[in-house]
């Protein structure tokens, strides 16, 4: 395997080869050979040629493959041999690089371009560099190089160090759990097959990965892959019971279209190596056990639409929802012992119907054989020590343990390449990739049994042509271990008792999804039912979450029946001020219409026509603003007279001290006061004075006018007492 990551140039510069073609080993090198020249930006010697490719790529190659290939491309005129015994880059070919390279970024440009514009539709939160840099570094690196690296070991028969291997939780480890479905998504979508961008960034990864690795080849294995190509050999292929339920599509899961790309590929090789599915008597036991046991779990589970519709959004398993779903579409419920008895009953035709064959050889000694009890009580303590809770049961183990030695004993003793091994089986459970790798460590049989079904379709390359159905195939075996997602059987199973308490209801089919979807997610009620057997008593508990959810919803109903009226009333206000102003538009209108018929007349030498009344209230014709002030300035005169007159009278006093003055003068003070007072009101309740500079002067005088005449008023009514005090302090001093 590479020692690190290709450089995207590199990606691009190794092209695709057609491996089902004579000479496709020397194409590959070749284009190694190329590309080495071109990222060194120098001429190189056949030493140098092959120090880089063993430092960058760990490659070794022979140095007569190495020079046989240099020469070939000397002859072709791509390389240009020097005296020095360095080759350089012909123009034309340097040219054709470059021109791959510029095609290569663009395609990346938009596959980055896809992957960011549904990133930011799913996770608009997340980082979108780091998160391209993630997936392409930690993902889709990690996973082409081990498809290329178990293709390698398939066809060289050596084991390579596969502990890493690339699982879709790892990446997902980095994101808060939050983000997993959603990521999970993105990624899918952006992996797919009829993508005519996506399609070819994807499979230029693969075929660099694994044309560095096809180049560390032995001759021996080219020689009889290259013979085969010639003499097919034949495949048969036993499928483990996860795919047995794609091939059979009876659970919901993108695995299905997988097994259809692999069916499709198969009927395509039927002239060149034969391909043939078949399922052993263990996977066919063990698949009726998962459908007998789905069966008594969904038994009595019969749903109306809208109790269907909700269950799909609910975190079920895949082979729950497919029979929900199917009760779905149909116009009548079906019951679950009625959807599974094909599978049951009827599981041999059902499977030829599908091109999978039954594989009719008795396994029934393997479980009691000391090898392979040995290795199941292995794998068992193995399994619960990295697994824990998700370990596999005894049972499951028995099956996978029993079909791996009845596929080892069919093959021959020692098998030495792909083409002499004739058994498989295909599966997409890395527990049993990773039991069949353990194996093969410790037996001279290092060709494995367990095929990754990537790395089938990668097997069959070499005698099928490259088509868009063939990349299509590729991808979506890529896509299989994105795709399947964990589901908690605790909480489907609470989800299915919820779901069986509501249908027991009359008119259950009557309510709304909303309301279902919130009794399912309703924690208190989950929490309750989890730990109650009773069904009587789990009905009741459901019972008592529709009353809550119907009060909920009357009172949901009277907080939005009251915003309603408020709102109604806010309209109909608004409403009404619409209506005024649209009847005073058309009076304004209708005012000008007649305005302009005058201006028209009057133009025309016609005496102007009055306008017509209109049915606004009468008001009585307006004051003039210069009337307005006219009177206040007669009031403001009236004021100064009366001001003159007070002193005039102030100073008269100086000459006699009679009562007859002194009352006229404190007659004329109030009067004048009270004049004051009067003018400033009716001057302020008027806009044209009291925007007037001569009132804003009065304002400010005013205050200093009624105190002079104040004190006047208060010394002519007090001066008579004062005098007789002053004359009798005179008398007491004296």
């Amino acid at each position: 395997m590479t020692g690190k990551p290709l450089t995207p140039e590199l990606i691009t510069l190794v092209q695709h080869i057609e491996l089902n073609k004579a000479g496709w080993w020397d194409r590959s090198m070749q284009q190694l050979i190329l590309s080495v020249l071109w990222l060194s930006a120098r001429d190189l010697t056949e030493i140098e040629i092959d120090n880089y490719l063993k430092e960058t790529f760990h490659l070794e190659a022979e140095r007569s493959r190495l020079r046989s290939q240099c020469e070939a491309l000397a002859k072709q005129g791509v390389l240009i041999p020097l005296p020095s015994r360095q080759y350089r880059l012909s123009q034309a070919a340097k040219g054709k690089l470059e021109q791959e390279i510029k095609e290569g970024e663009a395609n990346t440009q938009k596959a980055k371009e896809r992957f960011l514009a549904l990133l930011n539709k799913q996770c608009p939160s997340l980082d979108p560099e780091r998160t391209w840099g993630d997936f392409q570094t930690k993902l889709l690196v990690p996973l082409v190089r081990e498809i290329g690296a178990r293709t390698y070991e398939l066809i060289s028969g050596s084991n390579l160090d596969l502990d890493a291997t690339a699982q879709f939780p790892e990446f997902l480890s980095v994101y808060d759990v939050k983000h997993h479905q959603d990521i999970r998504t993105v990624i899918v979508n952006f992996l797919d097959p009829t993508d005519n961008d996506i399609r070819p960034y994807i499979l230029r990864h693969l075929n660099a990965y694994f044309s560095i690795e096809a180049g560390r080849l032995p001759e021996g294995i080219i020689e009889a892959l290259s013979h085969s190509l010639k003499k097919p050999p034949a495949f048969k292929i036993f499928v483990d019971t996860n795919f047995l339920f794609s091939f059979l599509e009876l659970h919901d899961n993108p695995s299905n279209e997988a097994a259809k790309s692999l069916v499709e590929l198969t009927r395509q090789i039927k002239g060149r190596a034969p391909c043939k599915f078949y399922v052993s008597p263990e996977t066919l036991d063990e698949f009726k056990r998962v459908v007998n046991a789905q069966k008594d779990f969904l038994s009595g589970l019969v749903l109306p639409p809208n109790l269907a519709h909700a269950a799909l959004e609910m975190d079920l398993s895949s082979v729950a929802q497919r029979f929900i779903a199917f009760n779905q579409n149909n116009r009548q419920p079906v019951t679950a012992e009625s959807y599974f008895a094909p599978y049951l009953y009827d599981l041999i035709p059902t499977l030829r119907s599908k091109e999978v064959e039954f594989f009719n050889e008795a396994m029934a000694g393997y479980s009691t054989r000391q090898d392979v009890v040995d290795d199941i009580l292995e794998q068992q303590r193995f399994e619960s020590t990295k697994y824990g809770d998700n370990a596999k049961s005894y049972s499951q183990l028995r099956h996978d343990v029993t079909l791996w030695h009845f596929c080892n004993d069919k093959r021959p003793v020692r098998v030495e390449s792909p083409i002499d091994a004739e058994f498989w089986i295909v599966t997409v459970d890395y527990h049993f990739l990773g039991f069949d790798l353990h194996k093969r460590g410790g037996t001279q049989a290092s060709i494995p049994i367990c095929l990754h079904p990537a790395s089938l379709i990668q097997l069959l390359q070499f005698w099928l042509p490259r088509t868009p159905q063939f990349e299509e195939a590729i991808l979506d075996s890529l896509r299989l271990p994105l795709m399947f997602q964990e589901f908690d059987p605790s909480a489907e199973s609470v989800t299915v008792r919820i779901l069986s308490a509501l249908a027991r209801f009359d008119n259950a089919d009557q309510l709304n999804v909303q309301t279902i979807g919130s009794i399912l997610v309703n924690q208190a009620l989950r929490q309750k039912i989890s730990s109650q057997h009773d069904v009587q008593k789990q009905i009741e508990l459901v019972h008592g979450a529709l009353i809550e959810e119907n009060q909920k919803a009357i009172e949901y109903a009277k907080a939005t029946e009251a915003e309603k009226a408020q709102l109604t009333v806010q309209i109909e206000e608004r409403d009404s001020q619409i209506d005024t102003l649209k009847l005073q538009a058309q009076l304004n209108a209708e005012q000008i219409r007649h305005l302009n018929e005058q201006i028209q007349k009057s133009a025309a030498g016609i005496s102007p026509v009055p306008l017509p009344v209109t049915s606004t209230p009468a008001t009585p014709p307006p004051v003039s603003i210069s009337t307005e002030r006219f009177y206040f300035s007669i009031a403001l005169g009236t004021i100064l007279v009366l001001l003159l007159m007070g002193l005039f009278l102030a100073a008269h006093r100086q000459s006699g001290h009679d009562s007859a003055s002194r009352v006229l003068r404190i007659g004329c003070s109030i009067v004048f006061i009270v004049w004051v007072l009067v003018v400033n009101w009716a001057g302020s309740r008027t806009e044209s004075v009291r925007t007037w500079r001569v009132f804003h002067r009065f304002q400010q005088f005013k205050i200093w006018f009624i105190g002079l005449l104040a004190f006047l008023t208060g010394w002519n009514i007090f001066e008579p007492v004062l005098g007789d005090i002053a004359d009798w302090f005179k008398s007491f001093l004296k």
